[in-house]
This record gives structure tokens, sequence and C-alpha cells, in this order.
């Protein structure tokens, strides 16, 4: 990268719109999706900007990896165990009907 020049923006993790830019806020800078108004975390420069945008798990990333988890656990509710978590084993069964239920709507969202 030549001097005074920005790496790339990738597009936005949460809707994949292209044309997301940087945007100096009051105090530090910060990338931005003017199609979904997501905010990246506000850094110093705009390279740090950047860089931490493009370090956000994007969409397409996050199904595969819960695809990947499905096809690891086949979502067996029996495997966990919750006489070892007393109090928070229901809970923790919970939480997995919940991803589990997520991990569904993005894949209809991505038309798997």
């Amino acid at each position: 990268m030549e001097a005074n020049q920005l790496p790339e923006l990738k597009p936005c993790p949460m809707c994949g719109f292209s044309n997301t830019e940087v945007i100096k806020g009051k105090i530090d800078y910060q990338a931005h999706c003017p199609a979904c108004l997501m905010h990246g975390p506000d850094r110093a420069t705009e390279i740090y900007a950047i860089e931490s945008w493009n370090a956000i798990p994007r969409r397409s990333e996050l199904v595969e990896l819960l695809r990947l988890v499905d096809e690891v656990v086949s979502w067996d509710d029996t495997i966990i165990d919750t006489y070892n978590f007393p109090e928070d084993g229901l809970a923790m069964a919970h939480d997995f009907k919940k991803l589990r239920e997520y991990a569904n709507k993005l894949r209809q969202e991505a038309g798997e």
C-alpha cells in the first residue's frame, strides 16, 4: 500500500451494501453503511476505522460458521448435560434453541 492510500473498505457486514464509506464523527472516524445505517467502531484514523470495519465477520461467514456448527453438533439436544449445570442447564438449552432458530432464519435469508 502506497503512502496516503487507504485500504479497500469491504461491503457492509450486515446487509452486504457495497458503497460503504468512512465518515468523520465529532471526534473519531468510523465506517458507515448508508443502506442499513450500521456503523463500525470509532477509531482515531481512517485506516484504523477501515481495518476495524473489515475485521467484522460478514453475514455469509456467520451462515457458514453456523452450518459447520450444525454439522458437527447435529443439534442433538441430548448432548446438553443439564445435570452438570443444575441452575444454568435449562437456560443453556434455551440458548441452543434460540441459536438454532437464528441459524435457520439466516439460512432462509441466504436462500439455503
